[in-house]
């Protein structure tokens, strides 16, 4: 009786334990744990290959919450829905990005989010039931892109690398190598002629770096030379300055000589011309009467009445 006690309690562990065990792997799988969670909506443009419901969704590195559901969107079968369950207060804003991001070399990938500044507002849902967070380019697709354009501009070259290899353009290159190969036979029969002008150009060279050495002393001298002649035209017109001053003082001297000097001449003229008429008078009256130097002059008689 007790061994079969024993057994049924075993097994009544046994079953309690596993419920347990089975409860706890649901709860951890379904993250049950999360206390409150927000759901949000992403639209891809690209394959989701590799993304599965339950799938991690990382912020920065840190898993935040799980993939719920995978879904085409009916009016564009080129876009996929993806609604993931994130926990609450996870900071979601106006400019958080979402991207696919791979796992290692599994194939596997998650959700990884970026973005969010401590600027931006909260995302918040606006017409459809969750709010929506905006994809960017994962970086396959990225690469998958660069690598499409990257062959669609070889498959250019190519062609017009098969344009150029025409027929036509073939007998055109046959020319030009024809041409480059006369003129490199020219230059080697002319080799010792295209040294010397190339000496002589080296020369000329030369020359001009000299010249262009003695250009500053020769500006500078030119400049003393202009400096010189400023002085001098400034004690010319200093000169100019002195004659004019001298001129006007002979002016006024000459004025004053006009007004004084000039009429004392006509009166001495005068008295001269006076003294030269009793002169006259004299030599004649002695020619007439030489006695008058031992007498003097003869008295006159008086005139009747007298």
């Amino acid at each position: 009786m007790e061994s079969r006690v024993s057994y049924a309690a075993v097994g009544v562990f046994v079953i309690v334990l596993s419920a347990a065990l089975i409860g706890l792997g649901l709860w951890l799988g379904s993250d049950v744990g999360l206390q409150r969670q927000t759901r949000y909506s992403i639209y891809f443009q690209e394959s989701v290959s590799g993304l599965y419901p339950n799938a991690p969704v990382t912020y920065r590195g840190v898993v935040v919450g799980r993939v719920e559901r995978l879904e085409l969107v009916d009016q564009n079968p080129e876009r996929v829905h993806v609604l993931i369950a994130v926990q609450e207060g996870t900071p979601i804003k106006t400019d958080t990005r979402a991207k696919l991001d791979p796992q290692g070399v599994t194939g596997v990938v998650h959700i990884e989010l970026t973005g969010g500044t401590l600027q931006a507002p909260p995302l918040l849902s606006q017409a459809s039931p969750y709010p929506v967070i905006p994809s960017e380019p994962s970086l396959f697709s990225r690469l998958d892109e660069a690598l499409s354009r990257g062959l669609d501009t070889l498959d250019q070259m190519a062609g017009q690398v098969a344009a150029l290899l025409d027929e036509e353009n073939q007998d055109n290159l046959k020319r030009i190598l024809g041409g480059l190969a006369e003129f490199s036979t020219l230059l080697a029969a002319n080799g010792e002629r295209l040294e010397s002008t190339l000496r002589a150009a080296e020369q000329l060279l030369n020359r001009s770096a000299e010249a262009a050495a003695q250009l500053p002393e020769a500006l500078s001298q030119a400049q003393a030379a202009a400096a010189r002649w400023q002085e001098l035209a400034a004690q010319l017109e200093q000169v100019g300055q002195q004659l004019q001053g001298a001129v006007a003082q002979s002016r006024q001297e000459l004025a004053q000589v006009g007004r004084t000097t000039i009429p004392e001449l006509n009166g001495l003229l005068i008295e001269l011309q006076a003294l030269t008429d009793n002169l006259n008078r004299l030599a004649e009256e002695l020619r007439e009467n030489p006695r008058m130097l031992l007498f003097g002059r003869p008295r006159m008689e008086p005139g009747p009445g007298e």
